[in-house]
């Protein structure tokens, strides 16, 4: 990690700000079922990712999370997508299996194959994409195509998957897209490729997800990536012409791209400044209705004209380059922690001001005396918050979410105990 005292807006960490987390309130240890006849042998990608918010235009009401899987089962001759919801307790930080239970996207008993795979999901409505090299609805074996959906407040799910020729290209899960005001439409990005890399507009409204057509962005090669979207769950809306979606790509021969929706649009547009890479990185957004991002050389910049890169001071964390996403975390009052590089025994909080610098950098110690027992394992753990009240400032709850092996997942859930007002004084 960067030495923090270096960077512009670290301050020593607050002594009376105290310890980030309590002792543990809730443990699952979960198993995704699938309905297949002879489950032994099964393999899956996996994630987590977020239900649709109770009220849309209040992120801090959600409380319903799920595991996602894309399995093959080779002693069945079965391939599918099935999802496991869970929920947590907004007072007690208790979390437990949804009452739906596991429930399958979609099933195909006719071919087991499975390759690299994706998902997507908006902030706000549950909505999912997720693009692959699988078997899908109708095939016997390996086809580019896509999973698609909505995860609802209640933990129903509804959805589909189907071939397409198109839309295989990476792994992970990730936030697809900053929210839109007052619990609105979300558009949002996906990538992969056809011949050449590409990608989709994906609409997100309340109950109902419009999967838009393939466009291609070159004739270069088949690079692609997602990009994850830091949102404030105290927040919604972003102003004209800001990035809300945002995802890298290839486009002419040697120029990589960002491909990106703005703030007011619909459409996907690809950059005018040049990247050196695609690279995994995150998007944050600011209740003063500015975003920006971080790019391939670590620096962070924003979108100052229609695609054209405006560099801002290099001063926030060191986010260990591609396993930054997924592992900083909105926590309201456009306050951030970055719980990437645990092992040490501390999270980076930081604060991103309306001129989209950083200040109150400082570590902040986990526990008190020892690690959590997820540590330093971070790679393979996502992160959610849950608020105890529908209009606090700073959620009540850490919710961490990790793959086992096969279709097991576990989540362990922690109160902050942090003086959050201690940290921004």
């Amino acid at each position: 990690m960067t030495n923090l005292s270096n960077l512009a807006g670290f301050q020593i960490p607050t002594a009376s700000a105290g310890n980030l987390l309590g002792t543990i309130a809730g443990n699952l240890n979960g198993t995704t079922t699938t309905g297949a006849s002879n489950p032994a042998g099964s393999t899956s990608y996996s994630g987590f990712l977020m239900a649709a918010a109770p009220t849309a235009s209040n992120l801090r009401t959600r409380n319903t999370f799920a595991h996602w899987c894309q399995w093959r089962s080779p002693n069945s001759n079965a391939s599918g997508h099935t999802m496991t919801p869970f929920d947590i307790d907004r007072q007690t930080g208790a979390v437990s299996l949804n009452s739906n239970g596991s429930q399958n996207v979609w099933y195909n008993s006719s071919g087991s194959a499975l390759s690299t795979t994706y998902m997507i999901y908006d902030p706000t409505h549950g909505c999912f994409f997720s693009g692959g090299h699988n078997a899908y609805p109708g095939y016997t074996s390996h086809q580019f195509g896509y999973t698609y959906g909505v995860l609802s407040a209640s933990g129903s799910i509804s959805g589909g998957g189907q071939y397409t020729g198109a839309d295989h290209g990476y792994n992970g899960s990730f936030c697809g897209c900053l929210p839109s005001a007052s619990g609105g439409t979300n558009y949002m990005l996906t990538g992969g490729y056809q011949s050449y890399a590409g990608g989709r507009v994906i609409t997100c409204s309340a109950g109902s997800i419009n999967v838009g057509g393939w466009s291609q962005d070159g004739s270069w090669t088949s690079s692609s990536a997602a990009v994850d979207h830091v949102f404030q769950p105290d927040h919604q809306g972003y102003t004209s012409g800001e990035t809300v979606s945002m995802g890298a790509t290839s486009q002419n021969n040697p120029n990589y791209k960002y491909a990106f929706i703005a703030s007011g649009s619909t459409s996907r547009q690809i950059s005018v400044s040049n990247l050196n890479s695609t690279y995994n990185a995150d998007v944050f957004g600011h209740s003063g209705g500015n975003t920006l991002w971080q790019n391939t050389n670590g620096a962070y910049a924003y979108n100052s004209s229609n695609g054209t890169f405006t560099s801002l001071v290099n001063g926030y964390p060191d986010f260990l380059g591609n396993y930054q996403y997924n592992k900083t975390i909105g926590v309201g009052d456009d306050c951030y922690l970055y719980m990437g590089d645990l092992s040490t025994g501390v999270a980076t909080f930081f604060q991103i001001d309306s001129n989209r610098q950083p200040t109150k950098v400082q570590n902040v110690p986990i526990v008190e005396n020892a690690a959590r027992a997820f540590l330093p394992s971070s790679s393979g753990v996502q992160y959610f918050v849950v608020y105890q009240n529908d209009n606090d400032v700073h959620p009540k709850w850490l919710v961490s979410c990790s793959k086992q092996t096969g279709f097991d997942f576990t989540v362990q859930v922690e109160p902050f105990t942090v003086d959050f007002a201690a940290l921004k004084a």
